[in-house]
Formats: structure tokens, C-alpha cells, sequence
């Protein structure tokens, strides 16, 4: 009578884990696109697994993810495209998520003086030009008299130097995770 009672009993627990239905997961990226180089975290959710689901990642960069984790850190590929991530519970059950990573062109800058060949002391309008930056940049100056440049703004106005010569200006849009892209 034991053993038809434990029966039952494993009987009722493997019908309830079936009653969820299979393993299955939703894949997100942030962020969505990025510069080439750039980082991205693949959060993942995952339904109907238990702690000991094993999952497979699939695609650009997705080596370094573990096995056990519904994240993972991943670097964009270098060359600006449309990349397909993929994460499975591989418990025996498929069960499958997609996200897309746009890795966009590199930052760049470009930098103008105005004039080219000013008189000592005179007043020049720096102008940078900057392309492709992600949300929360900043621009840093060299040069001499550009402590008046803002770290907010591609342009700047100084004053040339008192002392005739030759005098580089430089503006590098600095943005999140530590890159720059010196004009």
C-alpha cells in the first residue's frame, strides 16, 4: 500500500511540473546598438526552469558567458552590423529568445580654427564637428586658452596666443565606458 502511495505521490509531482510548460526565455540588450567595441549587457528571463537549468548562449562575443547565469556581459563586434543572441534552457525542453545588437560606425570628430593664421592675441572660434556620439559624451579640450571650453559644447571660442608661432588646438569627444574620439 506504501509503494502505490508513493506512486501517486511522484505521479502528482511530475504532472504539476508540466502544467507550466516548457522552459522558455525573453532576451533583452542594453543598450539595443552601440559603437563597434562597445558594451553590452543580455539580460534574460527565463520561465518553468529550477536552479539547476543549464542554458546555452549563442552568438558575436558570447564565449565568456556562463552556463549557469541568464546574463552575461558581452563586448559588440568591430565591424558596425545587426548581430542575432540567443539563449536557451537546454534542460532537454527548447525553448529560445532572440535580441538584435546594431553596433553603429565609430564616434568621430573633426576640428576647425577660424582664422587659420591669426594675429597674436587675436580672437578665434574653434568648431568641432562630431558624429555618431552616444548619449552622455563630453568634449575635452587642449590647447592654449581652451580652460575657458566647455565640456558640453564642439565649439569654443579663445584667444591666440600672445607670442607668434605655430599652436595645435585638439577636441576628443570622451563618451560612457572610457573611449574617445580625438578630432
Amino acid at each position: 500500500i506504501e509503494l502505490v502511495g508513493l506512486l501517486l505521490a511522484l505521479s502528482s509531482s511530475l504532472a504539476s511540473a508540466q502544467v507550466g510548460g516548457p522552459p522558455s526565455c525573453s532576451l533583452s540588450a542594453n543598450p539595443p546598438s552601440t559603437p563597434p567595441g562597445g558594451t553590452v549587457q543580455l539580460q534574460g528571463s527565463c520561465s518553468n526552469t529550477n536552479i539547476n537549468t543549464i542554458y546555452q548562449w549563442s552568438g558575436p562575443g558570447t564565449s565568456s558567458c556562463s552556463n549557469t547565469s541568464t546574463s552575461c556581459t558581452i563586448v559588440a563586434p568591430s565591424a558596425p552590423g545587426t548581430y542575432s543572441y540567443t539563449l536557451t534552457p537546454i534542460n532537454g525542453i527548447p525553448g529560445n529568445a532572440t535580441v538584435t545588437v546594431t553596433a553603429t560606425p565609430p564616434p568621430s570628430c573633426a576640428l576647425a580654427a577660424s582664422p587659420t593664421n591669426p594675429a597674436p592675441n587675436a580672437i578665434v572660434q574653434l568648431h568641432g564637428s562630431c558624429t555618431n556620439l552616444p548619449g552622455g559624451s563630453s568634449f575635452v579640450w587642449t590647447g592654449p586658452g581652451t580652460n575657458v571650453c566647455s565640456a558640453t559644447s564642439p565649439d569654443c571660442t579663445v584667444h591666440a596666443p600672445t607670442v607668434p608661432g605655430s599652436v595645435t588646438y585638439t577636441l576628443a569627444a570622451a563618451f560612457p565606458g572610457g573611449a574617445t574620439a580625438p578630432a
